[in-house]
């Protein structure tokens, strides 16, 4: 995302919108939106009957993610 390929920030990703014209209400509400679709893994996850050692391993995952997103 920009010029953070790996690591991006939630700041980095707010950059880019305003670079692509989105209104930064509109870019905080799609992180937001992200952020809850996310956090519903499990739930997905158990539904589409996914083995418990493939949703832990996303789980684990979209965790890391999240925890270095944050500004």
């Amino acid at each position: 995302v920009g010029t953070e390929g790996r690591n991006p920030k939630v700041a980095d990703l707010m950059k880019l919108a305003r670079d692509a014209g989105i209104k930064k209400a509109d870019a905080a509400d799609i992180v937001e939106d992200v952020r809850n679709a996310c956090s519903k893994w499990n739930a997905f996850a158990e539904r589409a009957l996914l083995g418990k050692k493939e949703r832990d391993r996303v789980a684990a995952a979209i965790a890391a993610v999240d925890k270095q997103a944050k500004p």
